[in-house]
């Protein structure tokens, strides 16, 4: 894969935290902006169809945007089983 095309926008302002799930066998990445907006992105999942149709169009960018919080999140951290993710804004 061509490093300049496996990308996503993961939240969409400025990041202003970001924190990786403690899982040894899946790649998450979190990300916070200063809007308030919490993106939470399965690298593993980037690329993969979705759907009935095996084409582009239905491919996964792997990314979920929730809104948590009304400011900036200023840090996040995944409790010591990973199950939990808590942040601060």
């Amino acid at each position: 894969d061509d490093p300049e095309t496996c990308v996503a926008k993961v939240t969409p302002d400025r990041i202003y935290s970001v924190v990786c799930h403690p899982s040894p066998d899946k790649i998450i990445a979190c990300a916070g902006d200063k809007q308030g907006h919490l993106g939470i992105w399965n690298v593993d999942q980037y690329g993969v169809l979705t759907g009935d149709q095996a084409s582009a169009n239905n491919a996964s960018d792997g990314v979920h945007l929730f809104k948590p919080h009304r400011g900036p999140i200023s840090s996040m951290a995944w409790d010591s089983s990973g199950t939990s993710l808590l942040s601060a804004s």
